[in-house]
């Protein structure tokens, strides 16, 4: 493996695990209580659907930008 392709996947994981935690702040702030209860009941996929839901909306709403 080449050290630009080390780069190239160092950086995809940059930004993958930059946006999902920015999708996690974001949902925490917008749906605290929503968050809260998934969490304290150990719903990890409610929180895990809302999150992918969140980055859905972000992808259409960036494909119809362009």
């Amino acid at each position: 493996m080449s050290t630009k392709q080390v780069l190239q996947i160092n950086a995809a994981i940059g930004i993958t695990s930059s946006v999902v935690s920015f999708a996690t702040a974001w949902l925490v702030l917008t749906r605290p209580v929503q968050v809260a209860s998934a969490v304290a009941d150990g719903n990890v996929v409610a929180v895990l659907r809302s999150i992918a839901g969140q980055l859905t909306m972000w992808l259409q709403a960036l494909m119809r930008f362009l």
